[in-house]
This record gives C-alpha cells, structure tokens and sequence, in this order.
C-alpha cells in the first residue's frame, strides 16, 4: 500500500464541513411548502375542480344549458 491511500482524512471533503447560507435553507423550505400548497390547492382530488363542472357553470352564466 502506498501512504497515500492510508491517510483516510485526507480524502474527506472539506467543501461539506461548512454550513449552508441561511437564504438557501429558506428558500428550499419556502419551496417545499409552496409545492405542498399547489398540490393541494390545484389537484382535483383535493380542490373539487373538474373540467365538466367549469363548463356546466360558464353555459349557466350564459343560459345556454
């Protein structure tokens, strides 16, 4: 073996030591809880929305049913 490869420190990075900035932990949880919101809010098994039902209510804005 050569003494490269028996110091095991050495080939840690050193990038991952360091703390993330506090805009990138914020903006990856503001993120997350914005997607939560869209799949909540725009998914038709949870918001009721159906494309019949649009349709059914703009032809009784217009009488036309």
């Amino acid at each position: 073996m050569s003494i490269e490869e028996d110091n095991v420190e050495s080939l840690s990075r050193k990038d991952t030591a360091h703390k993330l900035p506090l805009l990138w932990v914020v903006l990856f949880v503001g993120l997350i809880a914005w997607g939560v919101y869209y799949f909540f809010a725009y998914t038709p098994a949870f918001s009721g929305w159906t494309q019949d039902k649009e349709i059914e209510e703009s032809l009784d804005k217009l009488n036309l049913n």
